[in-house]
């Protein structure tokens, strides 16, 4: 998602409508690589007895997520220019992305760590 947002950026920057359609077919992409990918880390860890409840939770998890970010940028192209709150945004996103990239790193490492020393 990090590059698809990174993309989208460089097209708003260079002010090129062909940049921003394939920027948007790459981030369109790649976020739905990430949901996919998300939703059956999700079904697979959910207890069976408890399958549904936990992946309509996620999908309002998901819709609620992917709505904030519209919102927000509404709001402070209402205060400014419709750029710089995309750029705002894309940088929040960026950042949010980065911080789970490195948890998901730590915590794989932690995990990696753990099975090493039992073995």
């Amino acid at each position: 998602m990090i590059i698809g947002v990174t993309a989208l950026i460089f097209a708003v920057v260079n002010k090129s409508l062909v940049i921003l359609l394939v920027a948007s077919i790459l981030a369109g992409i790649l976020q739905s690589l990430a949901f996919m990918g998300s939703l059956a880390d999700v079904s697979q860890i959910a207890p069976a007895d408890r399958k549904g409840d936990i992946v309509a939770t996620y999908y309002v998890v998901v819709y609620v997520a992917t709505a904030l970010p519209a919102v927000g940028v509404g709001i402070l192209s209402d205060l400014g220019s419709l750029s710089n709150a995309f750029l705002i945004s894309s940088y929040a996103v960026i950042g949010i992305c980065a911080t789970g990239l490195v948890g998901l790193t730590v915590e794989l490492h932690a995990r990696s760590a753990g099975r090493n020393s039992t073995t």
